[in-house]
């Protein structure tokens, strides 16, 4: 999934703004039919474990590879995400007990951890078949896996149900969990969770060297600024 896409494959600005704020963001029917009819077709067929069909697949590889999914990862992650790992999640027919709450961030131990997890549906998940439960905004609590199993029906939860061709993108931390599948048909979702693959900047006192730099720069531009502040 390297390799950078043209800008007009990128997020908006909204949409980013959107995910911030709710932890999560669809993307509608934004993979064609041809590919869904494949994938979906193979996931009914595929005998492996869930956690080797990237590797096996023959199509979900390419699906990420599409230009307007591709764009998507690179707005969230960069032009070089690393993969964590992936899993493709069945929920029988007529299986009725549903997953507790669980958020997927509080088995990493990175204090700043950021990830992405694109969740691709195949077929068409409506609220009967028990399409994922997220809680928007969740993500910006930090918990514990176990202290929000009991938790259930909160005011603003939203099942995201999809049409073929969906991709959901979470963040790692939001609050999520499978329900119940009162249809006759099996439900097949794939998720694919990335980190990003650069190196990012963060907050940290500066050194004597990068002080002196600042305000020389400051300086420059005719800004005056107070006695500078030594270095820890």
């Amino acid at each position: 999934m390297s390799g950078q896409v043209e800008k007009k494959h990128l997020l908006t600005a909204q949409q980013m703004a959107d995910f911030a704020v709710n932890g999560y963001l669809v993307l509608n029917e934004v993979v064609p039919q041809e590919y869904n009819d494949r994938a979906a077709r193979e996931m009914r067929e595929y005998q492996g474990g869930g956690g080797r069909y990237w590797y096996d697949s023959e199509v979900i590889r390419d699906i990420f590879e599409l230009p307007q999914v591709k764009g998507a990862v690179q707005s969230f992650v960069g032009t070089s995400p690393i993969y964590d790992h992936s899993f493709l999640h069945v929920v029988r027919a007529q299986h009725h007990k549903g997953q507790v709450y669980h958020a997927d961030s509080v088995i990493d131990t990175r204090p700043f951890g950021y990830d992405i997890q694109a969740f691709y549906f195949s077929h068409d998940a409506p609220d009967e078949m028990g399409p994922t439960l997220v809680l928007p905004g969740s993500h910006l609590r930090k918990v514990s896996n176990g202290g929000i199993g009991r938790y259930k029906n909160i005011i603003g939860q939203r099942r995201l149900v999809s049409k073929a061709g969906t991709i959901a993108f979470l963040h790692h931390a939001i609050w999520h969990c499978a329900q119940p599948n009162f249809t006759d048909t099996t439900r097949y979702v794939f998720k694919l969770r990335l980190r990003p693959g650069q190196e990012r900047q963060t907050c940290s006192t500066p050194t004597a060297t990068t002080a002196r730099r600042s305000r020389t720069t400051f300086a420059r531009r005719g800004i005056m600024l107070g006695p500078a502040t030594r270095a820890a």
